[in-house]
């Protein structure tokens, strides 16, 4: 994490994927507001302070996310001294956003939701660069992941559950202490599949497709949901 002083009232927050694995972070956690991710705003406050003084004193904070490349985002972080300030940006904001601007890019003083924008655009990111690397005839017929917790599968289920996945199934192994999402794309879209696979890269690690491997989880695991398991899952 890299943080420097622009003036006395802003300053920038370097953070690479390697930064929010320090912190057991998911670039989404940072985007949706989690509790991690306040811990690790509080960090670069208290730090920023430490080093150049700069501290909010009550004042409203505005926050531009700049997403650099798939894994590196910039944070921007302005106090704001005077309530009309706000006004002026918001109005700045609102301008650019209706006259076709790159609202990703502008601040936003709810920067919960200017963090869901520069999400969106990393993911957009990564799903340009997913369809340059998929050659149309490689398509993969199902996709495999693993992962450690249950929440880290019901938070991507919420993400991926905008594309209806209906042959999908969850299984965990006692062994491995592993839950394994398998999601076949028969039923989808083949231009949806690099975005979700993106999305599954965010929070799981991708298994191999071994021959016979559900037939392997369906014997060897315990069987948590046989079908329909992304929707049933971002419903909870």
């Amino acid at each position: 994490m890299k943080i420097e002083r622009i003036n006395d009232n802003q300053i920038k927050c370097t953070l690479s994927r390697s930064d929010l694995q320090d912190h057991e972070l998911k670039l989404s956690e940072l985007a949706f507001g989690t509790e991690k991710a306040k811990a690790l705003f509080q960090d670069m406050m208290e730090e920023a302070n430490e080093r150049f003084g700069f501290e909010a004193n009550d004042n409203p904070l505005m926050i531009e996310a700049i997403p650099v490349n798939p894994d590196c985002i910039i944070l921007l972080i302005t106090k704001m001294n005077h309530p009309d300030e706000i006004d002026e940006r918001m109005n700045s904001y609102q301008d650019e956003e209706s006259d076709g601007g790159d609202s990703d890019s502008y601040l936003s003083h709810d920067s919960s939701q200017t963090l869901r924008q520069a999400f969106r655009e990393m993911e957009q990111i990564r799903r340009n660069h997913a369809e340059k690397q998929q050659a149309p005839d490689k398509t993969p017929e199902l996709a495999i992941f693993d992962f450690g917790t249950l929440d880290d599968v019901i938070a991507v289920a919420r993400l991926i559950d905008v594309i209806h996945l209906p042959d999908s199934a969850l299984y965990y192994s006692r062994r491995d202490e592993l839950y394994y999402l398998v999601i076949h794309f028969d039923e989808i879209d083949a231009a949806f599949i690099p975005s979700i696979l993106s999305t599954l890269h965010e929070f799981g690690n991708e298994c191999q497709n071994l021959p016979a491997i559900e037939a392997y989880f369906t014997e060897h695991c315990d069987v948590i949901l046989r079908e329909e398991a992304v929707e049933k899952l971002a419903s909870i």
